[in-house]
């Protein structure tokens, strides 16, 4: 039996505990993976899916928008600072690499926001599509991090349905299975976790 989950960004809607709790009675979701972009979402969306019984990590979305990094910051500053903010609350971190508007992150950029998220005492994870990381170069870092796939096949029968595997992984610990999916008044991202 698969394990479902879901993740939450700022696009999520008004993530409720009584909203999460439907989706984990009516959908299955038992697992979270929560959005520090935003630190007041965050800390509402961790609260509702907690609520709700849910096992919760979180995510920092790494951006550097024609040179210019989300507040300023470079990759390794802002995982650091969203370390700071979780590590109370979650036991991994993972860091969203997917940018399309962007000057794409070096291995060095990607190496330094991995430390940053360790340094903090955290667990790590990487989140990225097999289309990105090509045009990253597809550096071999799969032994560094477990792998949040984002494989849109709309099927959650395995994490590791998947047929290229690229980075140095040759499986995945989540898969995002679907995005935008309209339920409960909220917009979801939907994932598969391998256990």
């Amino acid at each position: 039996m698969p394990v479902l989950g879901m993740d939450t960004s700022n696009f999520t809607g008004p993530l409720t505990a009584e909203n999460a709790t439907q989706l984990r009675n009516s959908m299955g979701i038992d697992r979270a993976i929560i959005a520090t972009t935003f630190p007041d979402s965050y800390a509402s969306q961790l609260q509702a899916c907690k609520q709700a019984g849910m096992y919760c990590e979180a995510y920092i979305y790494l951006n550097n928008v024609n040179g210019k990094y989300y507040s300023g910051k470079d990759y390794a500053q802002q995982a650091l600072d969203a370390a700071n903010i979780v590590k109370q609350d979650v036991t991994r971190l993972w860091i969203d690499l997917e940018d399309v508007t962007g000057q794409l992150p070096t291995e060095a950029d990607i190496l330094g926001a991995l430390e940053s998220v360790q340094s903090a005492g955290l667990a790590v994870g990487i989140y990225t599509a097999s289309w990105y990381w090509s045009q990253i170069g597809n550096p071999q870092l799969g032994y560094l991090a477990p792998l949040w796939n984002a494989n849109y096949d709309k099927s959650y029968d395995g994490a590791n349905t998947f047929s290229v595997w690229y980075g140095g992984w040759t499986m995945a610990l989540v898969k995002q299975y679907d995005a935008g999916v309209q339920q409960y008044g909220l917009n979801l991202d939907l994932d598969v976790w391998r256990v």
